[in-house]
């Protein structure tokens, strides 16, 4: 059913793009980048957990569907890693029973961003563009360090951390990306903020604890553009 309503969302976007190709010139675009996440983690009546940023990856494509006056929209696809790590401290580990967790999730991504390209020289150009994106998780890993020093890794979304710790597949957020073209290539600077929460269920050994993880990343690389 979940992935029904991404194909649905595919769809829908496609048929726009049809629309949106009779105002000029659709352009395609690939590219690839490095990723940094770090999500923002809370635990209520616990603490809210500094995380650090993890390295991942992007690959995505789309195309550039013009729409007058330098304005054009990008609807695309790509596949996007996310997550973050954290140290418990004293506080989190007598509430979790952990002292770290390390998370990294596998998304597909379907962004849609309204942008703006302004051309300066015959082979150079400036971008910026943003817009909302809907994500599903294909894959999720995560490792577990307890406070005896025992290791455990897991599924994310199948079994959980011993069925403590679950987390939701779809994400929802806001994008934004900047671009420097020289002929048909360009560099890419970008970030994606979460707006929901991806944390489906928190049991620790004490009491029941509402917890939060918000995804935020940042990516650089490099693409082409026909």
């Amino acid at each position: 059913m979940k992935m029904k309503k991404l194909i649905l969302v595919v769809a829908i976007i496609l048929a726009a793009v049809g629309v949106l190709s009779a105002q000029g010139r659709i352009a395609f675009r690939a590219d690839a980048a490095v990723g940094f996440s770090a999500g923002d983690y809370k635990v209520e009546s616990v603490a809210d957990f500094a995380t650090k940023s993890i390295v991942g990856y992007r690959f995505s494509g789309g195309i550039e569907a013009p729409i007058g006056y330098g304005l054009y929209v990008n609807p695309g696809i790509a596949f996007h890693s996310k997550g973050m790590k954290t140290n418990f401290g004293e506080v989190g580990s007598a509430a979790l029973g952990l002292s770290s967790l390390k998370a990294q999730m596998h998304y597909i991504e379907i962004p849609v961003h309204l942008g703006y390209r302004l051309s300066l020289l015959n082979l150079v150009s400036v971008a910026v563009q943003a817009g909302p994106y809907l994500s599903y998780a294909i894959k999720g890993d995560g490792t577990a360090i307890r406070e005896d020093g025992q290791e455990t890794a897991f599924d994310i979304y199948k079994e959980g951390l011993n069925e403590m710790m679950k987390a939701k597949r779809f994400d929802v957020g806001l994008g934004a990306a900047a671009m420097v073209g020289y002929s048909n290539f360009y560099l890419l600077i970008g970030a994606d903020f979460g707006l929901i929460n991806t944390v489906k269920d928190i049991k620790p050994k004490t009491e029941n604890l509402e917890a939060t993880l918000k995804n935020t990343s940042f990516h650089v690389g490099l693409g082409i553009r026909l």
